[in-house]
């Protein structure tokens, strides 16, 4: 009953930034709305999961994929993976799409910080532990996946298959130094193994604090610059307008790995005989 009232509380607090017309569409979405119009008002608990998931579904429906997986790197007690399983599974119903679900986690909280970049003065050792691995396991849907596993010296990208490949990734482990060991593997990751503009959630890129030069800011901005052909962009303003509450925290948060070398990026999009697109101009006697 606390964490109902607690997020009712949040509801009516973020709800009171908008007109009038958009909190009915709110409310009257949130009681009939459909999966779509759902995801667009934001009503669901953690809606930066539901929002990824559903792009990668639809990403991935356009382009002829049956199968795709989606990430969580740092599980913690399981909170944010049990709602990603939930969401995939109402998705993965509305679309047709296999949505298989991993979460990866040492299970021991985090490591040692490596120096300053790492925000040695916002975290500890130890902190969000995973208590009960094996119920967590055990209460997980058939979807989902919980692997443990040292995400600073393992290669992740050995769990995923070819046949479902990464549509979509949330990222909440806090360091710079555990980000940049996470994104590591996505410079050379097999191209099969990930959709070509895949979607990502960094937790902790809008804190107060976190900055350019520091933490998972600075893990993506060395990405981008290690990188040729594979690319972060930021989204917020194209998010902003599918979004109906487009003030929300998390819009700043997404981003979209885009993988340049893939081969549907290098198809022509049409055949160079195909007449030509024209604009027309009603004020032109043509």
């Amino acid at each position: 009953m606390k964490n109902k009232f607690k997020f009712l509380k949040s509801i009516l607090l973020k709800l009171v930034n908008y007109p009038l017309l958009i909190i009915i569409g709110y409310l009257y979405t949130k009681l009939f709305g459909t999966l779509k119009n759902k995801i667009a008002y934001s009503v669901f608990r953690l809606p930066h999961y539901a929002f990824g998931i559903h792009e990668a579904a639809l990403r991935a429906k356009h382009i002829g994929l049956k199968n795709i997986t989606v990430i969580e790197f740092g599980v913690a007690n399981g909170r944010g993976l049990i709602a990603m399983s939930k969401y995939a599974l109402l998705i993965q119903k509305e679309y047709g799409i296999n949505i298989s679900v991993i979460g990866f986690d040492s299970g021991e909280g985090m490591p040692k910080h490596e120096g300053y970049k790492d925000h040695p003065e916002l975290y500890i050792a130890g902190d969000f532990p995973m208590q009960d691995a094996e119920t967590l396991k055990n209460i997980l849907p058939t979807n989902t996946k919980l692997i443990i596993v040292n995400l600073n010296s393992e290669d992740w990208t050995k769990y995923i298959s070819k046949d479902a490949p990464i549509g979509f990734i949330s990222i909440d482990v806090d360091y710079y130094s555990s980000t940049s060991n996470i994104l590591k593997y996505l410079h050379t990751i097999n191209i099969d193994k990930i959709v070509h503009n895949s979607l990502f959630y960094f937790d902790d890129v809008a804190l107060d604090n976190h900055n350019s030069y520091q933490g998972e800011l600075l893990a993506i901005e060395e990405f981008n610059k290690n990188s040729v052909h594979r690319k972060f962009d930021f989204v917020y303003y194209r998010l902003k307008q599918k979004q109906r509450l487009n003030q929300e925290a998390w819009l700043w948060q997404m981003y979209q790995l885009h993988c340049l070398e893939h081969s549907i990026r290098n198809k022509e999009y049409r055949s160079n005989s195909d007449t030509p697109q024209i604009i027309t101009n009603k004020y032109l006697k043509i």
